[in-house]
């Protein structure tokens, strides 16, 4: 294999490597704005004992490692086995909802089954990054 191609293929990966890790960034960033509705914040219930630290449920693609915190502390992230395994009920779900995501917006859903909550919000891309456009919190 000549140089050229080989160098080709280095930045190649590269590129991606460095795509996927400011993908999983924004993410975070949209996971965290996310947890900090202000209109959510009732339905975390942090004065019932156990609830924090709060419990997010990883999903089928979300990144590896992602650093939210809430209320002070890190948010604690559980595969769906180990809080099955563990009885956890007081877990958060969040999940990105690919059918309405274009280039400028994005839609994710938040649930909190233990308080019976669902929490819908979209983002739009702006010159400074990603910010809510609106969201939607029912009672279920």
């Amino acid at each position: 294999m000549n140089r050229i191609p080989r160098l080709a293929l280095t930045v190649g990966l590269l590129a991606l490597g460095n795509a996927a890790c400011a993908q999983a960034v924004a993410e975070q960033h949209l996971m965290q704005q996310l947890l900090d509705l202000p209109k959510l914040q009732p339905y975390f219930h942090v004065e019932v004992p156990g609830r924090l630290p709060l419990k997010l449920l990883r999903t089928p693609g979300m990144p590896q490692r992602l650093h939210l915190q809430k209320f002070g502390r890190p948010v604690l992230l559980l595969a769906p086995a180990k809080a099955k395994q563990q009885a956890v009920k007081d877990y958060i779900s969040i999940r990105k909802i690919p059918a309405r995501a274009t280039a400028d917006t994005l839609t994710y859903t938040l649930a909190y089954p233990v308080e019976g909550v669902l929490c819908r919000a979209r983002f739009v891309r702006q010159s400074a990054g990603w910010v809510v456009y609106n969201y939607s919190i029912v009672e279920q």
